[in-house]
C-alpha cells in the first residue's frame, strides 16, 4: 500500500491536476496525498533518522543537513519569521526524499519507479506538446516566448518554448526530466531479458527528443550530451564513445534555433550575463561566508537566481550549506562511478545492467545544474534519492563498502566545497 501511495504522489506531482482542471482547484490535492503517504511510512522515514541508519546514508545527512542550514541562514541574521518559513518549506522537500528512501527497498519497487517516472513524463509532454501545436488551450500549459537577441542582426526576436503543468512549468526543468525518462528508456532498450518488446522503447525515446527540441532549453541539449556521453564510455569504453560523439555532432546542429546556438549564448547571451551572476554571488558570499546571506534571498539582491545550483546554494547558505548541498551529488555521483570499476561484482544481472544508466541520469541532471539555480526542487532530491537507493540495492555487500558519515567523509566534504569555490573564482577571473 505504501508503495502504490507514493506512485500516488508522484502522479499529482507530475501532473498538478488541480491545474489541468480548474474546478478542482484549491482542493490541495497533493498536500492530502504526501500526509497520508507520511502515516503509512512513518515507521521507515523514523527509522531512517536512527543513529545507525545516518550513519550508513550519508546523502541523507546531507539532506538534512540542508534542511538546517536553511534554517540557520535567516536565523543568522535574526530574521526568524523567514528561518520558520523558509524551513518548513524546504521540509516538505526533505520529507520527500525520505520517503523515497523509505518505500524504494526492493529491486522491484524500483524498477516500477523508474517505469513510473517515464510513464508520468510521456503524459505531462504530451500534454504540452498538444498544447504547443494548438490542439488543446489549457491555461497553465501556455507557451512561453523569450525574447532573444540576434547578434548579426542587433534584433530581438522570440523564440516559443514549451512548458507542462507544477513543478516542470518552466523549460528547463521540463528538459532535465525528459533527459532523465530518456536515459530510463535506454535502459529498457539494452535489457534483454524483455525480449523484442523492449525494441518498441524507441517510439518514446524518440518522441522525449523531440519534446526536447521544443524546450528550446541550451541546459537540456548539454545534459542530453553528457548523459549520453557517460553512457557510451561506461557501455563501450571511450574510443567508442568518442566516435558516437563525432557522428552525433551533425544531428545536433541539425536542430538549428535557440538550443544549438551555444557559442552565441557563451559570447553574449545567457553565458555572459550568467557569468555576472556569478561575479555577484562571489560579492555576496563574502558577506557571509559561513552562514550565507539566506534561504532565497539571492534573487530579492540581484534580480536574479544564479544560474548555478552549486554557487547559489554557497552565496545562501553559506560554506556549510553548500557542502551539505554539494554531498547531495557528490556522494552519490563518486560512488557510482567507483561501483562502475567493479560492476561486475553486483550479484543482480538486472541491477548490474541498470548500473550505466542510474550513472547517466545522475551525470545528465548534475551538468543542468550548473547552468540552473535548483538547490531546493522535488526534481533535483528524487534524482539524488534514486541514485542513493540503487546503491543501496546494488553494491555488493562484502567486496564494496558503500560510504559511512563520519569525520573523514565530512572533511572531504569541507575540501571538495573548499575547491568549488576556489574553482568558481577563479572561473569568473579569467572569463571576464
Amino acid at each position: 500500500m505504501d508503495f502504490l501511495l507514493f506512485l500516488l504522489l508522484n502522479g499529482v506531482l507530475f501532473l498538478r491536476p488541480e491545474e489541468l482542471i480548474p474546478s478542482i482547484a484549491g482542493l490541495q490535492i497533493y498536500y492530502w496525498v504526501i500526509c497520508t503517504n507520511l502515516i503509512f511510512c512513518a515507521p521507515g522515514i523514523l527509522n531512517q533518522l536512527s543513529a545507525k541508519e545516518l550513519a550508513k546514508n550519508p546523502v541523507t545527512v546531507c539532506v538534512l543537513g540542508v534542511l538546517a542550514t536553511v534554517f540557520t541562514s535567516h536565523l543568522s541574521h535574526f530574521d526568524f519569521y523567514s528561518a520558520r518559513m523558509g524551513a518548513f518549506e524546504f521540509l516538505k522537500v526533505a520529507l520527500y526524499f525520505l520517503l523515497l528512501m523509505a518505500v524504494l527497498n526492493s529491486k522491484k519497487r524500483l524498477l516500477w519507479f523508474l517505469a513510473a517516472i517515464v510513464v508520468f513524463t510521456l503524459a505531462i509532454n504530451t500534454l504540452a506538446v498538444l498544447q504547443f501545436h494548438g490542439q488543446i488551450n489549457i491555461e497553465s500549459l501556455q507557451v512561453l516566448m523569450q525574447n532573444d537577441y540576434d547578434d548579426e542582426t542587433g534584433e530581438t526576436f522570440e523564440t516559443p518554448r514549451m512548458v507542462a503543468t507544477g513543478i516542470f512549468h518552466d523549460p528547463n526543468d521540463l528538459s532535465m526530466i525528459i533527459v532523465a525518462a530518456v536515459m530510463i528508456c535506454g535502459a529498457g532498450l539494452f535489457a534483454p531479458q524483455l525480449g523484442m518488446m523492449r525494441f518498441a522503447l524507441a517510439g518514446p525515446i524518440g518522441y522525449l527528443l523531440y519534446a526536447l527540441t521544443l524546450t528550446q532549453s541550451r541546459g537540456g541539449l548539454l545534459a542530453l550530451v553528457a548523459g549520453c556521453g557517460t553512457l557510451f564510455y561506461l557501455r563501450f569504453g571511450w574510443q567508442k564513445a568518442l566516435l558516437a560523439g563525432a557522428a552525433a555532432v551533425p544531428a545536433i546542429l541539425a536542430i538549428g534555433g535557440r538550443q544549438t546556438d551555444i557559442a552565441g549564448a557563451l559570447s553574449g547571451g545567457t553565458g555572459s550575463s550568467r557569468t555576472e551572476l556569478w561575479v555577484e554571488a562571489v560579492q555576496l558570499f563574502k558577506t557571509s561566508p559561513l552562514f550565507g546571506i539566506g534561504h532565497k534571498v539571492f534573487a530579492d539582491e540581484v534580480g536574479h537566481v544564479a544560474h548555478n545550483s552549486f554557487v547559489h546554494s554557497t552565496t545562501e547558505l553559506g560554506f556549510f550549506g553548500g557542502m551539505f548541498f554539494l554531498g547531495v551529488f557528490g556522494i552519490s555521483a563518486v560512488t557510482l562511478w567507483q561501483l562502475s570499476k567493479r560492476h561486475q561484482e553486483i550479484a543482480d544481472a538486472t541491477l548490474r545492467q541498470l548500473l550505466p544508466f542510474i550513472c547517466a541520469v545522475v551525470v545528465a541532471y548534475g551538468v543542468s545544474m550548473f547552468s540552473l539555480s535548483r538547490s531546493y526542487v522535488v526534481p533535483t532530491y528524487l534524482i539524488a534519492g534514486l541514485a542513493a537507493a540503487y546503491l543501496r540495492l546494488a553494491a555488493p555487500p562484502v567486496a564494496f563498502r558503500l560510504p559511512s558519515f563520519n569525520g573523514a567523509l565530512l572533511q572531504r566534504l569541507a575540501t571538495a566545497e573548499f575547491g568549488m569555490i576556489v574553482a568558481t573564482y577563479l572561473f569568473i577571473k579569467i572569463a571576464r
